[in-house]
């Protein structure tokens, strides 16, 4: 890792842990807890405290908005205290380790896991970016980057006016903008260097966020499992489809951080539900509270995840249930069924509203057939361009038996089966029933996969605690074996010289020496049960190469997260360091007022979120997320080039400010970086048919195939 990017990762995680742990550390009286759950908090402080400012009309620099964060923590975490104090020593809650049901040395776990997950992330994320402010090419990046640049731009952070062209003028609207204003915060103290702070963002969600989140749900519920809790952070990270594929797909960032804040919430509420009161029960109920909207901040579809998590947990604990009310099995039965059934219809009910029906109704193609699709989320493998995970099938699996022997854990078994149905739905399915499953994920099988991965990852840690009890008892049988045949001859031996009154004091004196030897040897045991554990996990998770299976490659899921990442990161594609470097050095020749008229395919749609310049197309689409009407993006895009002798050209690139033409690849060049998203090539005709001798326009900047253009009719 690159000193920048650690430097980087320092800053984003003061930015996403500080205010909430200083709002915590003072109600939750535990700071291991606090700094956990600390994300939950300072999701909503940040983004609520941007509507606020926002609002006022206040413009404020990310620095201070964070300042600002900082500030509410403080108060907030006094404010409490001062409340506790107002009624009482005795009515304090006491988040005991006996309370939350958890081990007094946490911090060891939290450190284990974030240890884990940072080396899971180093082999397949951080040694494969191209410089720490390298950054993907994806389309959503597109829209992802250029919302935190114009935060950066014009000052305002509010998810209610949120867009990719506030820096000119346009109202936005509402965006569930949480990671975007965690984002800008983070690169306004990192020289306003968007990609470099989405990278350190995507770090701490990885190493931090997430896997601590899952230590603390964790510990909850494997009730002091020790083994098991540490074997947890060995697959915190290990599925590709969670957290790695939202990476490779989209990029889905914001459901990245969303998905990420779930195992901590669903901590607080599983602590809730046990916790008596008098203990904290109506605080961890507020926290959690706090966690949904954090949730919802950053992406919605997180809450719909949560909630299916939650009813399963819900269910099982009432089932579970020793409370006086509660002690009729049909009763117990007849409640858990009303909130299952409850849940369904609040479920179809948020399916009908018209809120969710731009998401809800979204099409997308049906990607597997229906064996195909049930294969593939049995091994993990989830997409057709697949990547298997046979050792997490395993795993889980076992975890699944495991269930079935604890009946207060069957619930993650359900929620899994749950989740693998909707994912089932998203990917090879089609008509309503679809949308009803899986219409809140988009019907997106990556989101659905991904769901079904983080669902999986407590029985993955359950499976693997038996695996490595597995690989023990063996070596224990095996070391018995050994002794037993070393034991005989010398035992026969003795019997013949001392006799049967001898050979039985020597047989009890050997017996306790071999207790002695067998306590010892069972602790060789269980590590080399831990090693042979560790090397299968790394060497079926990371083994590399592919073979061709049917119509596709396939290869272990890890390493070809890694692959793609390698090549999604690259300089030397679509928008190359070269054309970086140009269009920086394009930023000291404009004005930095008007418009730049660009073909987004050829890497420009990135260099605003990247590096500031305003171009007018921010998408690879026909209309570049801009606000300009239909016919008048049209007009730009097909007879540009005729801006010297059409009036209306004229009159649009002076209405709308358009004054600089910049090509990064000429449409003639013989050595194009560019992609074919949504590219139709009369429809850009306009702008790359712009070439030095077309009149009306002045070369400015000239570098290989790169251009840049004054529009001389525009002055």
């Amino acid at each position: 890792m690159e000193p920048v990017l650690i430097a980087a990762v320092l800053v984003c995680f003061v930015v996403v842990f500080a205010p909430g742990y200083l709002c915590l550390q003072g109600l939750l009286r535990r700071h291991d807890v606090a700094f956990a759950c600390a994300p939950l908090v300072t999701l909503p402080l940040l983004t609520l405290l941007g509507v606020a400012f926002d609002a006022a009309g206040a413009s404020l620099l990310g620095a201070a908005l964070l300042g600002a964060a900082l500030l509410a923590g403080v108060g907030l975490g006094a404010a409490g205290q001062l409340s506790w104090r107002a009624r009482g020593a005795h009515a304090r809650p006491r988040f005991s380790p006996a309370a939350l049901n958890l081990p007094p040395d946490l911090g060891k776990f939290l450190a284990l896991y974030a240890l884990a997950a940072l080396a899971v992330a180093t082999v397949v994320l951080l040694v494969n970016l191209d410089g720490a402010s390298s950054f993907a090419r994806r389309d959503d990046s597109t829209v992802h980057l250029s919302y935190v640049r114009a935060f950066l731009d014009t000052g305002r952070f509010s998810t209610l006016s949120a867009s990719s062209f506030l820096d000119a003028g346009s109202p936005g609207g509402y965006y569930p903008a949480a990671w975007h204003v965690v984002t800008a915060v983070t690169a306004s103290l990192l020289s306003n260097n968007v990609a470099l702070a989405t990278n350190a963002l995507a770090v701490v969600c990885i190493a931090a966020v997430l896997p601590w989140g899952l230590c603390l749900l964790h510990a909850a519920l494997f009730d002091h499992d020790r083994r098991t809790l540490a074997w947890g952070a060995l697959v915190a990270v290990a599925f590709s489809a969670f957290p790695w594929s939202f990476l490779v797909k989209g990029q889905l960032l914001p459901n990245l951080l969303s998905f990420s804040l779930i195992p901590a919430t669903m901590f607080l509420l599983v602590s809730s539900v046990k916790t008596r009161r008098g203990e904290g029960k109506a605080e961890l109920a507020l926290l959690t509270f706090a966690g949904v909207v954090a949730i919802a901040l950053c992406h919605p579809n997180g809450v719909f995840a949560l909630g299916i998590w939650a009813v399963a947990f819900l269910a099982s604990a009432v089932l579970c249930s020793q409370a006086p009310a509660l002690r009729s099995k049909p009763r117990r039965w007849a409640l858990a069924a009303c909130l299952i059934v409850g849940a369904c219809a609040l479920w179809y009910v948020c399916y009908r509203l018209p809120f969710f029906q731009g998401v809800v109704g979204y099409e997308q193609e049906n990607v597997l057939t229906l064996p195909r699709a049930i294969l593939g989320g049995l091994s993990f493998m989830f997409a057709k361009w697949g990547g298997l995970q046979p050792f997490l099938s395993v795993v889980v699996l076992l975890g699944i038996i495991d269930t079935v022997r604890k009946r207060r854990l069957r619930w993650l078994s359900v929620s899994f089966a749950a989740a693998l149905g909707i994912y089932v739905a998203s990917a090879a399915l089609s008509g309503e029933v679809r949308h009803i499953l899986s219409g809140f994920w988009y019907t997106d099988h990556y989101r659905t996969g991904a769901m079904t991965a983080l669902f999986a990852i407590p029985l993955a840690a359950l499976g693997t605690s038996c695996l490595a009890a597995f690989f023990t008892s063996l070596a224990q049988k095996a070391q018995r074996r050994l002794q037993t045949q070393k034991a005989a001859p010398n035992n026969k031996a003795d019997a013949q010289q001392r006799g049967e009154t001898d050979q039985k004091r020597r047989g009890e004196a050997e017996g306790a020496a071999e207790g002695r030897s067998g306590a010892r040897a069972s602790k060789g045991c269980r590590i080399a049960g831990c090693l042979a554990t560790l090397c299968l996990f790394g060497v079926v998770q990371f083994l590399p190469g592919s073979i061709p299976v049917s119509d596709q490659m396939i290869s272990m899921g890890l390493p070809r997260i890694a692959a793609s990442l390698k090549a999604l990161y690259s300089w030397d594609d679509i928008y190359t360091a070269d054309e970086q470097a140009f269009v920086q050095e394009a930023l000291a020749r404009i004005d930095g007022e008007s418009f730049v008229a660009n073909v987004p395919q050829d890497g420009s749609a990135w260099a605003y979120g990247t590096d500031g310049i305003d171009v007018l197309f921010r998408r690879c689409s026909d209309n570049g997320s801009n606000d300009l009407p239909p016919e008048t993006n049209e007009l730009i895009r097909t007879r540009l080039d005729k801006a010297a002798t059409d009036p209306a050209v004229q009159a649009a690139v002076r209405d709308y400010s358009i004054r600089y033409v910049l090509l990064l690849d000429e449409a003639s060049g013989t050595d194009r970086t560019v992609t074919d998203k949504r590219y139709t090539p009369e429809n850009w005709a306009g702008i790359e048919g712009v070439t030095e001798e077309t009149p009306g326009f002045k070369l400015l900047m000239s570098e290989g195939d790169m251009r840049l253009y004054e529009i001389e009719a525009a002055g």
